[in-house]
């Protein structure tokens, strides 16, 4: 029978990625024994190589049969913990006893005051290796560094997950695990186009396995403006069942090659997901690598009733939880520009401030980006996406088409790129 701390690695092998080790922290003190030797194995395979030995290799090399568990990684590295805390505090109290106070009745030379400083400088060192990796020690940080290193190298022809804009790709070098991506404007500013334009890059040209849940736009609809873009035909064509037979034969070719992609596109009714919880279980099930929540702010919750404490609360389940399984998008809605004493709104710039019902949402947000621009004549083809926030604290704004008439693009237009600033 498996213990948890190898069910542990086996769970991550499972997973597939070093990310999934190199997120944990500090792992080597749960393996005790014999464990300690598959230990020392994996860790020497992942600092070689930059990647996760398979589990044939496994048994080959230790004799140790590790198989595929049925829970995440991070569920038996909590028990793991669990059962090393509870023996290191058992063995701790036991040698507390016999060193300390075992003579505190006169048969021994007892020392109290020794025992309690034994006792606060063991559980202390136990929090601290406890805590895994919220605390590292910039010392012990080698082996962190190096496998990372090493994986960075084996990976080096690809970056992170890349948004099919050139302006942010470059800024971000791919987004990753941990990440979450806001997209805000007012409503009809066109968020769900973009986040599909995001979610259908992902797939078509990075092969990963989109999951896209609309709060507010039904499946059809989601797949019939997918379609749009892939083949480049003109939505309302498709929607009203007016193309050209060039048009048509062109949309039954695209329908064709992505019914043969080796890797699905999952597209959800956010009826089905109501809650950050339905949504964390579904993406256990499906596994994958880029999650798009678009209307987010739409979103329940179990105990929160207050519209905006439930936005927060939830912004900050997403970013735990979802952003910890994949790259997260989300889109929300700018607050309703404020009036001015003759009851005319206000035509002041919005800023990531201006991000309605929480400022959770801009802090939490590895990238927040925002859609600002009102209707007009300079709008009719191009927009203009404001970057409110990069990863390392880039502002700036990049340009892109936003074409309907006899194709669907949203391409960045590359000749008009401004310069990022950092602040």
């Amino acid at each position: 029978m498996l213990s948890s701390a190898q069910r542990y690695l086996a769970a991550v092998i499972a997973e597939g990625t070093v990310e999934t080790l190199l997120k944990h922290g500090p792992v080597a003190h749960l393996f005790a024994g014999e464990e300690e030797r598959l230990w020392n194995y994996f860790d020497r395979h992942v600092k070689t190589y930059g990647t996760l030995p398979d589990f044939a290799l496994v048994k080959a090399d230790t004799g140790f049969d590790l198989a595929a568990q049925t829970q995440p990684a991070a569920f038996y590295l909590d028990r793991a913990r669990d059962n090393h805390l509870q023996q290191s505090l058992l063995a701790l109290l036991a040698e507390v006893h016999h060193k300390y106070l075992a003579g505190i009745n006169g048969n021994g030379n007892a020392n109290p005051r020794e025992a309690l400083s034994r006792l606060g400088n063991a559980v202390m060192a136990l929090s601290v290796q406890n805590s895994g990796a919220l605390v590292l020690d910039y010392r012990r940080a080698q082996d962190l560094i190096m496998q990372a290193f090493k994986a960075k190298m084996m990976d080096a022809g690809t970056m992170g997950l890349q948004l099919g804009w050139p302006t942010l790709d470059a800024m971000t070098g791919g987004l990753g695990t941990g990440d979450m991506i806001g997209l805000a404007g007012r409503p009809a500013a066109g968020k769900t186009w973009f986040m599909l334009w995001m979610a259908l890059h992902a797939w078509a040209a990075q092969g990963k396995v989109p999951l896209f849940v609309s709060m507010e736009i039904k499946p059809l609809t989601i797949v019939q403006r997918l379609l749009a873009i892939h083949a480049k035909l003109p939505f309302k064509g498709i929607r009203d069942a007016a193309l050209t037979t060039k048009q048509y034969q062109q949309m039954k070719h695209m329908l064709v090659e992505s019914a043969q992609s080796p890797v699905p596109f999952h597209v959800v009714d956010g009826n089905l997901t109501a809650s950050v919880a339905d949504l964390h279980a579904l993406c256990r099930q499906l596994k994958p690598d880029f999650v798009v929540i678009d209307g987010a702010y739409l979103l329940t919750h179990p105990t929160e009733r207050d519209r905006f404490k439930r936005v927060a609360e939830n912004a900050s389940l997403i970013k735990q939880h979802i952003c910890d399984l994949a790259p997260t998008a989300c889109s929300w809605q700018f607050a309703r520009p404020p009036k001015s004493s003759t009851g005319n709104q206000k035509k002041q710039p919005q800023t990531g401030d201006d991000i309605g019902y929480s400022d959770a949402i801009l802090q939490l947000s590895s990238l927040a980006l925002g859609l600002m621009q009102p209707e007009s004549a300079e709008t009719i083809k191009q927009r203009e996406v404001s970057i409110l926030k990069g990863r390392n604290g880039e502002t700036g704004s990049f340009t892109v088409n936003w074409n309907f008439d006899w194709t669907t693009d949203f391409s960045e237009v590359t000749e008009r790129v401004e310069e990022l600033e950092v602040e």
